[in-house]
């Protein structure tokens, strides 16, 4: 188990990995997003785009509040647009995402040393 440098709490992350970006609704601009249980123990969800190799993390808290889709089935849905142009409205789009997304300098960013994030 990994624990979070400099406590002893346990990093604990539910990994939501697609492939590729989808149509939102099934017929509309391309998108990314996963559905999550807002009940879920860990402590982060982070959101993997395989085909673009990107990856989001987000404290659960913050899950909650970006959730658009909150039904009471339980099944909370978290996404966004990756065309900036062609949404109008005030949905999330990619770059509103940007502070979530993982790359070189989020380690440093969260005070964290790389090998704690990528294994380096």
């Amino acid at each position: 188990m990994r624990y979070v440098p400099g406590t002893k709490n346990a990093a604990t992350i539910q990994v939501k990995a697609i492939s590729e970006s989808v149509p939102a609704g099934g017929k509309g601009e391309p998108a990314v997003g996963r559905v999550f249980h807002p009940k879920c123990p860990p402590r982060w969800l982070a959101v993997v785009d395989l085909s673009r190799d990107k990856a989001w993390l987000f404290t659960m808290e913050q899950a909650h509040e970006l959730a658009q889709q909150k039904p009471d089935s339980g099944a909370w849905r978290i996404y966004w647009y990756l065309n900036e142009s062609v949404v109008s409205g005030t949905p999330r789009r990619e770059s509103d995402m940007a502070k979530f997304e993982i790359d070189d300098g989020f380690a440093t960013d969260q005070g964290w040393r790389k090998h704690h994030v990528r294994g380096g």
